[in-house]
């Protein structure tokens, strides 16, 4: 099965444990990808997935924003007002998601694609010098 999103070296943060949490972001946009696919299907799954990307959204952006402060990440403040922004889009898309008639399922998708590559490509990698932290 081809992955609408693939995780590679070049998004890792050097920090296995926020890779991992990218890497989990990543596999629940595939598996949204391959419900939405088949949404007459399940519908029930679709939802559900949905659910649990707001949810694990909130906690990667909560434990990665305590790493940062914990180690005085100067970019902190901007960061993490770019993690309210995607909160509050990623509830939209979610109760967007949640509407049987929405049309929009390709852009939601290339939507949470392109947001979560790029953040971690040019927000995250802002802080890789830090990442030595855990170490």
């Amino acid at each position: 099965m081809s992955q609408f999103i693939k995780w590679s070296r070049e998004f890792s943060v050097q920090d296995g444990f926020l890779d991992d949490q990218h890497k989990q972001i990543y596999e629940l946009i595939n598996q949204l990808h391959t419900a939405l696919k088949n949404r007459e299907a399940d519908h029930q799954l679709t939802q559900s997935i949905m659910k649990q990307l707001t949810e694990y959204t909130l906690k990667h952006f909560s434990a990665e924003e305590r790493l940062m402060a914990k180690y005085q990440y100067p970019n902190l403040n901007k960061h993490k007002e770019q993690h309210q922004m995607m909160a509050r889009r990623t509830r939209e898309l979610s109760r967007q998601v949640m509407n049987t008639n929405s049309d929009d399922t390709h852009e939601i998708l290339l939507f949470l694609r392109d947001w979560w590559q790029q953040h971690i490509l040019k927000q995250d990698m802002q802080y890789v010098p830090l990442s030595k932290w855990s170490k």
